[in-house]
């Protein structure tokens, strides 16, 4: 059980550097496009603005979608408590 664990871990920790790599190449090859003045991540935020609209507030969509997910379990949560 301990070798199974241990090389699952081990995975994990390759796929972990891997993907930190292709980030970090990611990021290069984005300041080569766009030049080393540019801010990857503002134009990240202004590709996201543009994708749900500039007047959409991401956070409040977040935050209403995250009440809506709650009153489902508890409706869910009553209606199995009303059938017993």
């Amino acid at each position: 059980m301990t070798k199974n664990n241990d090389q699952q871990r081990n995975r994990n920790e390759r796929n972990n550097r891997n993907e930190r790599n292709n980030n970090r190449n990611n990021d290069q090859l984005q300041r080569e496009e766009f030049g080393t003045e540019t801010d990857i991540q503002q134009v990240r935020k202004q590709i996201r603005g543009e994708e749900y609209g500039s007047e959409t507030d991401v956070q409040q969509v977040r935050r209403q979608n995250q009440q809506a997910e709650q009153n489902k379990q508890q409706a869910s949560f009553r209606g199995n408590r009303n059938n017993k």
